[in-house]
C-alpha cells in the first residue's frame, strides 16, 4: 500500500480541513512525523486506519468513539484517505464522514463509511469493507506491521509461533505454499484407489508371468474359434436367407394350386355357358334377320 493523499477534518486536534499530499514525502523514499506531545501524529495513523477498516487502537465503540474522535470545536468529521497498490499500481479511496447533532452536543451519530477505486480516471463505488482484500492484511495484521500503536511493539515481538506464522502467512501471501492439507487429502484419495485396485486384483486370484502367458494363449485359441463361428454364423445366415425365400416361393405355388382347384371345378359349368353362347351367336347371325322381317310383314299385314 502507498499512500497518495489524506485529508483530515473535525477529527482530535484537526479542527480545520487539512491534507497531506504523500507523493511529494515518498518521493525521497524516506520521511518522518514530527511533533510534540499531542499534535496529533497518531491521529494521522489513526484516521488511516479507521478509513480502511473502522476500526481503531485508540478507542472502541465502548468508548464512545464516535464522540470522542471528533474535535470539540467542529460539527463535522471528514478522513479521505487515497493510496496505490504497489503491484497493479491500482488506485483506491476510502472515506469516513460524520456529523454532530446541532441540537445535542454530546450526541455524534454513526460515521458513514464509503470506498471507490479509479478506474478510467473516475471514481467508482465499491464496498467498503474491502481494505482487507485490497491490501491483502486483516486489521489486526495491518494494526501489527503497518501501524504499530505506542508501546505495543514487545507485543508484537512476543507474539505466539501460531500468531506469528498466521501474520506472516497473510503478509507475505504464504498461504498458497501451505501444501500439508493438500498433500493428506491426496494421499487418502490414492490410497483409497490403491485399496479399492488391490480388492479387485483379489477377485481375479493369484496373478503370474507364467499365468498371464497361459491367458494369452487361452485368447488367442478362443479368438480363433470366435472367427470359425463368426464364419459359420455368415454362412447359416446366407443359408437361412435362401431358405426363407424358398419358404415364400412354397408358400405362393400352394396359394397359386389352391386357385387352380377352385377354378377347376368351375370349368364344367363354364364350358356349359361357352356352349349356349355359341348356340345364341349362330341363331342370332342366321335367324334374328329372317325374324326381324317376318315381324314387320306381321305388322304391315
Amino acid at each position: 500500500m502507498i499512500p497518495v493523499k489524506l485529508t483530515l477534518k473535525g477529527v482530535y486536534s484537526y479542527q480545520q480541513e487539512q491534507t497531506i499530499d504523500f507523493d511529494n514525502l515518498i518521493s525521497g523514499q524516506l520521511f518522518g512525523i514530527f511533533g510534540g506531545v499531542g499534535s496529533g501524529k497518531s491521529t494521522i495513523l489513526e484516521a488511516i486506519s479507521f478509513a480502511l477498516y473502522d476500526d481503531t487502537e485508540r478507542l472502541n465503540l465502548r468508548d464512545r468513539r464516535n464522540y470522542n474522535m471528533m474535535n470539540l470545536k467542529s460539527d463535522d468529521l471528514l478522513i479521505d484517505f487515497i493510496f496505490r497498490i504497489g503491484g497493479n499500481n491500482a488506485e483506491y479511496r476510502f472515506k469516513a464522514e460524520g456529523r454532530r447533532n446541532r441540537k445535542n452536543f454530546e450526541d455524534v451519530k454513526s460515521f458513514s463509511r464509503s470506498a471507490y477505486k479509479k478506474t478510467n480516471g473516475e471514481w467508482h463505488p465499491i464496498s467498503a469493507n474491502s481494505a482487507g482484500e485490497i491490501i491483502g492484511l486483516n486489521y489486526k495484521n495491518f494494526r501489527r506491521t503497518v501501524i504499530i500503536p505506542q508501546g505495543k511493539f514487545q507485543e508484537f515481538l512476543q507474539l505466539g509461533a501460531k500468531d506469528r506464522t498466521q501474520m506472516l502467512k497473510e503478509i507475505f501471501n504464504l498461504g498458497k505454499f501451505e501444501l500439508y492439507y493438500k498433500v493428506v487429502n491426496l494421499e487418502k484419495s490414492n490410497s483409497s484407489r490403491i485399496e479399492n485396485l488391490q480388492g479387485r486384483l483379489l477377485q481375479l486370484g493369484e496373478i503370474s508371468a507364467e499365468i498371464i502367458k497361459g491367458k494369452d494363449v487361452e485368447l488367442t485359441a478362443i479368438l480363433k474359434e470366435k472367427e470359425l463361428l463368426d464364419k459359420d454364423f455368415e454362412l447359416n445366415q446366407r443359408r437361412a436367407q435362401e431358405l426363407q425365400k424358398l419358404k415364400e416361393l412354397f408358400e405362393n405355388l400352394e396359394q397359386q394350386q389352391q386357385q387352380l382347384k377352385q377354378l377347376t371345378a368351375k370349368k364344367p359349368e363354364v364350358d356349359r355357358r361357352i356352349e349356349q353362347l355359341k348356340n345364341y351367336e349362330y341363331c342370332l347371325i342366321h335367324f334374328k334377320p329372317l325374324l326381324d322381317r317376318e315381324s314387320e310383314q306381321n305388322k304391315q299385314i
